[in-house]
C-alpha cells in the first residue's frame, strides 16, 4: 500500500510500528526524498491490507498537526526490510508506540481499548503484548467462519459468545468436542467480519488458555466434511478431502442452510 500524509519528521520505526499489529503485515519502506513523506506498506493478501487501510485511513498520526494519512493501494508491489529490535519502540512525542497515541492499532493477540469501535470490552484476559504468541499465516483460505482451538475444558459456549457476540458481523457460535478436546466454530456475515475477529482476539486467554484462531475450511450451513476430518484442535494440519456430507459436530447433524 501507498501511504501519504505522514508528519514530515517521521521516522520509518514509527510507520513499522503503526502497521505491525496487522495481521499479516511483512514491512514497510519509506521514502523521505519527496517534498513530503511517503511510505510503502506490504502484507501477505490483500485481504490483510484492506484491514489495515480501513482502520488507518483518514487518521492523524501527530496530534500537533491536522494532517491526515492517506492510504490506498500501490500500483505494484515493493520488497521491504527488516527492523533491527532496537528500533521497533520509539520514544517521542507520539507516544510509546512512535503513533498518536489516541489512536491503538489493534493488535493480534490482545483485545481493543475501550475506545476502539469493534466491542464492546469482552470479559476475557489479553495475552502478554511484550511476548506476543507467533501466529502462522492461515493454512486455509479466508472464510467467513473462524475454527477456534485450545479451549480450556471449563470454557462453556457462552463465555465464547460473550467473547464475539458484541463483534461486528456476528452470526452464531457453535461449540462441541473432538477426541474429548473442546472445540468451536464461529459464523459471520462475511469474510471482512471474519478476518477483523481473527486479528483482534488470536492469542487471546479464555479460562487460562490462549485460544487458536484459523479460518473454517468451509462456512456453517454448507455441505461439510465429517467430524473426524475436522482439524486437529492440538495442531494444524493439511485441509482433508472434502466430503459432501451435513455438517456434523458432538454428534448433533446440522442440515445445510437454504439460501
Amino acid at each position: 500500500m501507498f501511504v501519504s500524509g505522514l508528519p514530515g519528521d517521521v521516522r520509518e520505526r514509527e510507520i513499522h510500528n503503526l502497521f505491525r499489529f496487522f495481521f499479516g503485515y511483512e514491512g514497510c519502506i519509506l521514502n523521505e526524498k519527496a517534498k513530503q513523506p511517503v511510505a510503502f506498506v506490504c502484507f501477505a493478501e490483500r485481504e490483510f491490507a484492506i484491514i489495515a487501510l480501513r482502520y488507518l485511513h483518514d487518521i492523524r498520526m501527530d496530534l500537533n498537526s491536522p494532517q491526515k494519512l492517506r492510504i490506498e493501494f500501490a500500483k505494484s508491489n515493493s520488497k521491504t526490510k527488516r527492523l533491527s529490535p532496537q528500533d521497533l519502540f520509539p520514544t517521542d512525542r507520539r507516544g510509546p508506540i512512535g503513533v498518536n497515541p489516541s489512536f491503538c492499532p489493534p493488535p493480534p493477540f490482545s483485545y481493543p481499548p475501550p475506545h476502539f469501535p469493534l466491542t464492546g470490552g469482552p470479559p476475557f484476559i489479553p495475552a502478554p503484548w511484550k511476548r506476543p504468541p507467533k501466529i502462522p499465516l492461515p493454512s486455509h483460505s479466508p472464510c467467513s467462519t473462524l475454527f477456534i482451538a485450545n479451549i480450556h475444558p471449563d470454557v462453556q459456549e457462552r463465555d465464547l459468545e460473550k467473547l464475539f457476540a458484541n463483534t461486528k458481523g456476528f452470526r452464531r457460535l457453535k461449540m462441541g468436542g473432538k477426541e474429548g478436546v473442546p472445540i468451536c466454530f464461529v459464523e459471520f456475515s462475511d469474510t471482512y467480519s471474519s478476518s477483523v475477529a481473527l486479528n483482534h482476539f488470536q492469542g487471546s486467554v479464555v479460562g487460562g488458555n490462549p485460544i487458536r484462531i484459523e479460518y473454517a475450511k468451509a462456512k456453517m450451513g454448507d455441505p461439510k466434511y465429517r467430524k473426524e476430518d475436522l482439524p486437529s484442535p492440538n495442531e494444524p494440519q493439511n485441509q482433508p478431502q472434502i466430503q459432501n456430507q451435513p455438517y456434523e459436530i458432538s454428534g448433533i447433524q446440522q442440515k445445510p442452510e437454504k439460501h
